[in-house]
């Protein structure tokens, strides 16, 4: 069931749009994170919030 969700087109349980969603944005969301990273002020500012959003983004993409 669980790799069901991240193959298009196998099922059409609506967990498998929300999967997708959820994959497509936090890419998104880890590519302006990683460009707004290379502004030091930005990122010496915020680098906790960068930090623990990194964190967050290799524990969805383990699971």
């Amino acid at each position: 069931m669980q790799f069901a969700l991240l193959d298009p087109g196998k099922t059409e349980h609506p967990a498998e749009k929300w999967v997708d969603g959820a994959v497509i944005a936090l890419i998104l969301a880890n590519t302006v994170a990683v460009i707004l990273e290379t502004v030091e002020p930005l990122y010496q500012r915020n680098r906790a919030l960068f930090d623990g959003f990194e964190r967050f983004s290799v524990a969805f993409f383990t699971l």
